[in-house]
């Protein structure tokens, strides 16, 4: 079994329609962390912590194409 298999047998998460018009009021080092906020990330990738967001499952895709930002020793525990 998959170590965050949970990520996939739940329904998807959905930020608050709220928090598109609001992104000056995020903390981006914890979004980063948060998988249901890849849409938002990949829009911001200069407000990414590319350690939190290298912790996020949901963020593989993203890592792929920034490979000189990752944290390798983060990822490594992902």
């Amino acid at each position: 079994m998959m170590k965050n298999s949970y990520l996939y047998s739940q329904p998807p998460l959905k930020l608050r329609d709220w928090v598109n018009q609001n992104l000056y009021m995020l903390n981006f080092s914890g979004l980063s962390e948060n998988p249901a906020a890849i849409d938002i990330l990949r829009d911001n990738l200069h407000r990414v912590d590319w350690y939190s967001l290298s912790g996020n499952p949901a963020a593989i895709d993203i890592l792929r194409e920034n490979l000189h930002r990752v944290d390798w020793y983060y990822l490594s525990q992902n």
